[in-house]
């Protein structure tokens, strides 16, 4: 078993690479308590944000409107904006 001690950039590097979670917080309860809320995965945000512009765009969402085959333009949307989300993933984690 390795007794290596990562440092901070490591640490961090990693999870940038496991997709960080977006808008993680601590909830202070009446008790005194916390509660550790991890937040959303940072793909998942990306993705609601894609899906977001693509419905504000009425030119861009009729451009998914087309025939599509048996899928429904909402299912169709909802794969592209995840791959759009994991290709921002993917050059992120090139750059660190």
């Amino acid at each position: 078993m390795s007794t290596e001690i990562k440092d901070n950039r490591t640490i961090l590097r990693e999870f940038i690479a496991a997709g960080l979670p977006a808008f993680p917080s601590n909830v202070a309860l009446n008790d005194g308590a916390t509660f550790n809320a991890p937040g959303m995965m940072l793909r998942d945000w990306l993705a609601g944000q894609f899906f977001a512009a693509t419905l504000s765009d009425r030119e861009q969402w009729l451009c998914h409107m087309g025939d599509k085959g048996a899928t429904p333009a909402y299912d169709y949307v909802a794969g592209e904006v995840y791959q759009m989300a994991d290709a921002m993933l993917k050059a992120r984690k090139a750059k660190t």
